[in-house]
């Protein structure tokens, strides 16, 4: 049994879908899309619901089964709503524009690189403002799902991300996730408010990782309602940073939990492990 594969498909309104000879067609406003099936595979539509079943026994029909489905969804979409993905762009004098509908793009190299969309493909640019920053997104969007992330991730490609700096190695998508799934603990737990605090520390001060992760207690000072931090950057020299903002808020929080607990030298990593309810 496949718990995706027993899943029916709704064929929303505008939408034509046809089988013949094992080849699923989906129309829609979007395009045209063809999705080839195993004779493994029963599809059967009744009125405007589609129904994958296996045609055979097997051990192993289930992974054909929920792939299938999977298969057939992802056109229906695509020539709905379409597929898109979304790939931000960090750094001094980085840029990404349109030309003839081609995509320039300046990321550090001696030259810039143009990309020709495929068939099916379609770029856009923009700037839109995440976590207090700035920041050039670009678009890819087409009905295909699979050529849509395989565009995006050659793109990706150009210039991989810096995997030292959480804020450039990861979709925007995904750090929220992550800043959702911790606030959510936040309330409640000493650890849940020290993994925001070093999430904030890596989106609003791009430091790298080892330069966050080896603060101590000795490295914040606060005074006058004003936090400051010493960094320890590469080669053995110390940087001050004033925290403001949203930042400042996170650490001040994770701190007045964190100093209810004992042992908290100078010299005392910041970060504790320590795992421990919040009190009220």
């Amino acid at each position: 049994m496949s718990r995706i594969g027993k899943k029916p498909i709704d064929i929303p309104d505008g939408v034509s879908v046809n089988i013949k000879a094992h080849i699923v067609t989906a129309k829609g406003s979007k395009g045209e899309l063809k999705v080839p099936i195993s004779e493994k595979i029963n599809v059967s539509i009744d009125s405007s619901v589609l129904t994958v079943k296996p045609a055979v026994k097997e051990k192993k029909i289930s992974v054909l089964w929920g792939l299938s489905r999977a298969l057939i969804q992802n056109a229906v979409t695509g020539v709905h709503q379409g597929w898109g993905k979304v790939l931000e762009i960090y750094g001094i004098g980085y840029r990404a524009q349109l030309k003839d509908k081609k995509l320039d793009l300046q990321v550090g190299q001696s030259h810039p690189i143009v990309i020709s969309p495929p068939e099916g493909i379609t770029f856009e640019t923009s700037q839109e403002t995440f976590e207090g920053q700035t920041i050039q997104v670009i678009k890819v969007k087409g009905i295909d799902k699979k050529l849509v992330g395989d565009v995006a991730s050659n793109i990706r490609s150009i210039k991989p991300p810096e995997p030292y700096k959480a804020s450039k190695a990861l979709h925007k998508e995904e750090i929220n996730e992550l800043l959702n799934q911790v606030r959510y603990e936040a309330e409640t737990k000493l650890t849940a408010r020290r993994d925001l605090a070093i999430l904030y520390f890596f989106l609003r001060t791009g430091k790298r990782r080892a330069e966050v992760l080896n603060l101590r207690w000795g490295d914040i000072r606060r005074w006058n309602g004003e936090t400051t931090v010493e960094f320890r950057v590469k080669g053995g020299e110390s940087e001050m940073r004033v925290v403001k903002s949203k930042i400042h808020d996170v650490l001040l929080a994770y701190l007045e939990a964190a100093e209810r607990l004992e042992g908290m030298e100078q010299d005392t990593p910041l970060w504790t492990g320590q795992v421990e309810l919040m009190l009220p």
